[in-house]
């Protein structure tokens, strides 16, 4: 007996979408009367929907940020094994409030003792703590690498 194969599903097309009114409409509706002193410029007051440029206030910028390195210059002196060449740990630290680092956890290891001098190093630091929108400081992580050069 020979296989039917069924007809394809056809979708029906999406609704379409509802723009907003246009400005005249806007108008004939009654929005922002001449002589109305909470009216913008114009004489037009209203909302809308979608994206756009132009002026106004807008939202109040963010100040939020995310933890990082205090200072990107220091040193992690390799713990010997210089036959080994370049090694690179790659760890994450939890930044405290203060800038401090949390725990430290390494997230691509190379030799055990690379591992610990990283983490030792980490701990040292000083940091810039993450910060909200509104600008106060909270617990982040900033995740970074450590280079052992010969």
């Amino acid at each position: 007996m020979p296989k039917v194969v069924p007809p394809p599903v056809v979708e029906p097309p999406p609704p379409p979408i509802e723009e907003p009114p246009k400005i005249a409409e806007a108008e004939e509706a009654g929005d922002g009367e001449e002589g109305d002193p909470s009216a913008a410029p114009g004489g037009v007051t209203g909302t809308g929907i979608g994206t756009g440029v132009g002026p106004g206030a807008g939202a109040v910028k963010s100040k939020a940020r995310k933890a990082w390195l205090l200072n990107t210059n220091w040193k992690c002196h390799r713990p010997g094994y210089e036959e080994l060449g370049r090694v690179v740990v790659r760890i994450r630290v939890e930044v405290l409030t203060d800038g401090k680092p949390g725990q430290v956890t390494v997230v691509q290891s190379g030799p055990e003792d690379f591992n610990r001098r990283a983490v030792d190093c980490a701990k040292a630091e000083t940091y810039l703590p993450a910060l909200d929108p509104e600008g106060t400081a909270i617990v982040g992580s900033a995740e970074f690498g450590i280079e052992f050069l010969n």
